[in-house]
């Protein structure tokens, strides 16, 4: 039996909406075309899936994009490194407890102390290491580079 169109059910979007499992559809359907679209204009030849959907190294021209947080021992701390243009970086402490959030260490004093004691050009935003580990109550920080271990005390920078 063919119905006219006055006999169709209308729908209001606002109604559609109201409902909690129909808005949560929605949402998600409008996420994961969001997605889907930014992950296809960010791929480029050559990449991966598994890249362009977001696992392993972040694409070209997205920075500050993953967290991956190293726990200092008393779980209430942690430092990350972010990679930034340039193949620049900086490493960052949070303070759970406090929320807090400031570079881990000045980059800067750091650079100076290393190329003087490793007689290597070293600049503050490409710091020639990539882990960092924090010793003696926080005070210090070990880390590898040129070859050599080292270890910064970071109230003197020596």
């Amino acid at each position: 039996m063919a119905t006219s169109i006055g006999d169709m059910p209308t729908y209001n979007m606002r109604n559609v909406l109201n409902k909690p499992l129909a808005g949560l559809a929605l949402a998600a359907v409008v996420l994961f075309a969001c997605c889907e679209f930014s992950c296809a204009q960010t791929a480029t030849a050559g990449d991966s899936p598994q890249q362009r959907r977001g696992f392993g190294q972040p694409e070209r021209g997205v920075y500050k994009a993953r967290i991956t947080p190293h726990w200092l021992t008393n779980n209430v701390q942690f430092w990350y490194r972010n990679d930034l243009r340039g193949d620049t970086k900086e490493f960052i402490l949070v303070d759970a407890d406090k929320g807090t959030r400031q570079r881990a260490f000045d980059h800067d004093k750091l650079a100076a102390a290393l190329a003087k004691a490793s007689g290597e050009e070293v600049k503050a935003d490409k710091l020639p290491f990539s882990e960092i580990q924090f010793v003696g109550n926080g005070g210090a920080i070990t880390f590898s580079a040129f070859s050599k271990s080292w270890r910064c005390d970071l109230n003197t920078y020596e």
